[in-house]
């Protein structure tokens, strides 16, 4: 078994960081192990400095994809913890679609960004409620809505894309009444029905570069992803998801984030088990 040394703990932890967002604790250095083993042996490297060397010097842009892939979480399954989705039906998509009626944008399409999305289960989840809300409405159609699902990983995405989950891959949250609606038996899979998919797009995105480019949105949900990057690169994605809401515009985190001593930018609402967040004016 090929060791790691402190050094290439060190090189390996700080590429990650810098490439990714994603820092590698000193409690968590087993997972370069673990990993990235196989792309030792693939490779025919003797050593996890050879390794770096390859990314960092050589820089070899496919091993980067890959490694990146392997070294990020990609575990996601429909209305994950489901009081967000709730919240995001009762209280945020009738605020914002008052004010977007208000402002007389109603030619402007309503947007959604989805950050962290995997394999396609939160925007698609995003996706049914809004054609679930849109039912209930006489001004606004599912058509009306734009929504964008990011991640890191191009496979996953390519996943997303196609819209075919096994039962794990569905989850424990999915109510048994939007799976006979909105989903196809194929096998021992289940497809999302066009109608879903045709409402959602998806694209990489490295959250820990520069991406105000995609914006504007209306609301933003980035449950779960930040929270393993170190402080000043979720502050820089703080900064950015401001600049990217109106001020009529939301937030969404996931249940054991806090904004608390990371950015001024931000209001907190609490509806009942959800928290969800506000852009503050900034004073010119």
């Amino acid at each position: 078994m090929i060791k790691l040394s402190d050094m290439e703990y060190r090189l390996l932890r700080n590429y990650f960081r810098d490439n990714c967002g994603i820092d590698i604790l000193p409690h968590k250095r087993y997972l370069f192990t673990t990993r990235l083993r196989e792309f030792l042996d693939s490779e025919g490297l003797d050593s996890y400095g050879a390794l770096y060397k390859r990314l960092a010097i050589d820089k070899d842009a496919a091993l980067r994809r890959h490694l990146i892939q392997a070294m990020t979480t990609h575990e996601s399954s429909f209305f994950r913890d489901w009081h967000p989705f709730d919240v995001f039906m009762r209280k945020i998509l009738p605020g914002v679609t008052s004010e977007h009626a208000a402002r007389g944008k109603e030619s402007t399409p309503i947007r959604i960004l989805s950050c962290g999305c995997s394999a396609g289960q939160e925007p698609y989840s995003i996706a049914i409620c809004v054609k679930e809300w849109t039912r209930t409405q006489t001004k606004f159609r599912p058509e009306d809505f734009s929504i964008v699902g990011v991640d890191i990983a191009e496979p996953v995405l390519e996943e997303a894309r196609i819209g075919e989950y096994t039962k794990t891959g569905l989850g424990r949250y999915l109510p048994a009444s939007f799976l006979r609606k909105y989903f196809a038996r194929h096998g021992d899979k289940w497809r999302i029905h066009e109608t879903i998919r045709n409402m959602v797009r998806f694209t990489r995105l490295n959250l820990a570069e520069r991406f105000t480019y995609i914006g504007p949105f209306d609301i933003i949900f980035c449950r779960n992803v930040i929270i393993y990057f170190p402080t000043d690169i979720k502050s820089q994605v703080l900064e950015q998801f401001h600049r990217l809401l109106p001020p009529w515009g939301c937030l969404i985190m996931g249940a054991s984030e806090s904004l608390i001593g990371l950015t001024p930018d931000f209001r907190a609402v609490q509806e009942g088990a959800t928290t969800y967040y506000v852009p503050v004016p900034k004073e010119i």
